[in-house]
């Protein structure tokens, strides 16, 4: 599937805007060592933009990814968190697309 130019921008908009809210976010936690940045990942076949997040939960290491993409007329976040390894990527390889339509 060729994304068009818009679905493009419209993706990579919102992981500017994710990036910036789990930034926000962070200003009420009790994370440290916090980093927000972009990436992309391998999802459902396709590289699409997401959004790392690293940093410490009461000395816990903490990593989290979104991954932003459009479907039909949804812009839709998915959302994998792991704590003590990085299992972000391995989280996101288990989605799978529907064999319906």
């Amino acid at each position: 599937m060729n994304k068009s130019i818009i679905e493009s921008v419209i993706e990579n908009v919102n992981a500017n805007m994710a990036m910036e809210g789990m930034r926000s976010a962070n200003s009420a936690n009790d994370l440290e060592d916090f980093v927000v940045e972009r990436d992309s990942v391998n999802f459902l076949d396709e590289q699409r933009p997401a959004v790392r997040m690293t940093g410490t939960y009461r000395k816990i290491p903490m990593y989290q990814k979104q991954v932003m993409f459009l479907a039909e007329n949804y812009i839709l976040n998915i959302t994998a968190t792991s704590v003590g390894k990085d299992r972000t990527d391995e989280m996101l390889s288990m989605f799978r697309k529907s064999d319906s339509n």
